[in-house]
């Protein structure tokens, strides 16, 4: 994600604030978020003049009123050069539906308010609400999707309850927070647990805006997990030129340096030769299988940036880090939960640890729901018979990287379109722009 769908909540009133604002962060943001404590200061060229820095502005008026009203509301904004707003669910369905037509009428996205991010299930009581507030949202939710509107305005911790529900809304989820600064806001997350339960797009305020916004979007968006991929059993030039050349390259490649029995193998003397192949932005990784100290002798001089190593107790992979002074990858066999538990003995040792099935050679699978809540401070790495055609969504949830290999093969050969395929699905999972 170049930009992570991120719309900056300009909620100040001077023009030139915002102006410095917007100079200082418009390359790294989605789109542009005004208020009402903006809007009611500034004047309609004012907001046009926002239009400069070409990203979408939404105008979070959150309309509420009688049909009429509310749809005249929306047509106002026509010389405004909108491309969203905001309008209470509460307005009911037939005042939705003709607002929304009015919107599509000049290219405006509507989206539906249900219940503001600063109220609790107390704050609703006492309006003389007799629902909680996620079933609140939910009869709220209904209404937008029968009025086919294109979104909602909802707190992060409802977006899996409203994909549930009405799949086909976009989530624009504002209460985004970092580590424990709450504000005037009761139902939070940060923006890397908005984006894992799905939010399409995160409205941030003042964890960008207050002290110094640059460093603090940097903050944000290094906080933002995406998934990276590694494809491994590489064994020909003409694929790793195709995939260090790629538009959005895998950010490791693997070789199988020792084991004869892949048919992925690749001979010492036709590996030096592909490794001639300038990685760019890739990583290249070695895969090696109870690597003895020939082996390591004779590829200790190859661009290799990391060692991936099964079958080896942690005393001896430490001692391979020390002598050899590369990055460690501990590739571990999965049956059942005891052998995922084996993690624990590589955590000092390991950069990354892969979690693989036990025939790893044969493209095997076993169940990746056992590593799901691994909560360590190391990157975790995914393979086991994992196919292009599969969600690839799902396992950005349980691990960092993805590896795949023979789900890129065509009869045994890597299959130049299944490639593609799989590089742009990471590319749209993580949508980079």
């Amino acid at each position: 994600m170049k930009n992570k769908n991120i719309f900056v909540a300009c909620d100040v009133s001077s023009q030139k604030e915002i102006l410095d604002l917007l100079e200082l962060i418009h390359e790294d943001i989605s789109g542009i978020k005004i208020g009402l404590q903006y809007i009611t200061q500034r004047s309609p060229n004012e907001i046009r003049e926002l239009s400069k820095f070409n990203k979408p502005i939404f105008y979070d008026g959150k309309f509420f009123d009688i049909k009429n009203t509310l749809v005249e509301s929306i047509k106002s904004l026509q010389e405004l050069n909108v491309k969203y707003a905001t309008v209470h669910l509460l307005n009911g369905l037939d005042a939705l539906k003709a607002a929304n037509l009015a919107a599509k009428n000049i290219n405006i996205n509507l989206l539906g308010v249900s219940v503001l991010t600063s109220f609790g299930d107390e704050d609703l009581s006492k309006l003389g609400f007799n629902n909680k507030v996620e079933d609140q949202v939910k009869t709220l939710v209904k209404i937008a999707m029968d009025a086919n509107l294109y979104g909602v305005i909802c707190s992060p911790l409802e977006i899996k309850m409203i994909k549930s529900i009405a799949p086909k809304l976009k989530c624009f989820t504002p209460g985004i927070r970092m580590d424990d600064l709450k504000d005037d806001q009761k139902r939070t997350l940060t923006a890397n647990e908005a984006i894992e339960e799905g939010s399409d797009c995160l409205i941030i305020g003042r964890p960008i805006t207050k002290g110094n916004p640059k460093e603090n979007l940097k903050n944000i968006l290094s906080s933002i997990k995406e998934m990276k991929s590694k494809i491994c059993g590489i064994s020909d030039s003409k694929t790793l030129i195709h995939l260090t050349n790629h538009s959005y390259p895998p950010q490791y490649i693997g070789f199988i340096v020792n084991y004869p029995k892949s048919k992925r193998f690749v001979p010492h003397e036709k590996l030096k030769q592909i490794l001639n192949v300038d990685k760019k932005k890739s990583k290249y990784v070695a895969v090696l299988v109870k690597p003895n100290e020939n082996i390591l002798e004779e590829i200790k001089n190859l661009p290799f940036d990391y060692y991936q190593i099964y079958d080896a107790p942690p005393s001896e992979i430490n001692l391979i880090k020390q002598k050899y002074r590369k990055k460690i990858i501990v590739s571990l066999t999965i049956n059942g939960k005891e052998d995922v538990m084996k993690y624990l003995d590589y955590h000092d040792i390991a950069d990354i640890i892969l979690f693989d099935s036990k025939g790893y050679e044969k493209s095997m699978s076993f169940d990746h729901q056992l590593i799901q809540d691994i909560k360590i401070n190391k990157e975790l790495m995914l393979a086991g018979n994992i196919q292009v055609e599969d969600n690839l969504e799902k396992y950005k949830k349980i691990a960092d990287i993805i590896d795949i290999s023979g789900g890129l093969e065509t009869s045994g050969i890597k299959d130049i379109s299944k490639i593609n395929i799989f590089l742009n699905k990471v590319k749209q999972i993580n949508n980079e722009t």
